[in-house]
């Protein structure tokens, strides 16, 4: 199966179980894979064919900067739910999102959520 990556989207939104977070925005970071057959944009060099990756962009940016939710894992879900529902060319969907600055005291990267679904499961949800 080929893929397209999408990787480093920045957004700002107002996601956490928190007061504050949802008062304040704070940045998150999205990475994602679209698992798709490449065969005919290959062959046709037709957009038509393929995924248009800068709208899949607007898809996630809205989720996160238009949305609030407590857990990220809500909004990792929904924006799988959204890449499904663009195209019926995408079979799988993974996506890592990134919180780099929660409010936890400490020492620490980031916190993140990996999700990989294939259609399939939208029918179950």
């Amino acid at each position: 199966m080929d893929k397209i990556i999408l990787k480093g989207l920045e957004f700002h939104g107002k996601h956490g179980c928190f007061p504050e977070e949802k008062k304040y925005s704070q940045q998150f970071k999205v990475d994602g894979e679209l698992f798709l057959d490449l065969e005919n944009a290959m062959n046709s060099d037709d957009l038509n064919n393929t995924v248009n990756y800068g709208e899949v962009f607007e898809l996630v940016r809205n989720q996160v900067e238009n949305k609030s939710y407590n857990l990220i894992e809500k909004l990792s879900a929904e924006i799988i739910k959204d890449i499904f529902n663009y195209s019926p060319l995408i079979k799988e969907v993974q996506i890592k999102l990134i919180k780099p600055t929660p409010p936890v005291e400490g020492k620490y990267e980031y916190f993140a959520v990996e999700m990989r679904r294939k259609r399939e499961w939208l029918k179950l949800i």
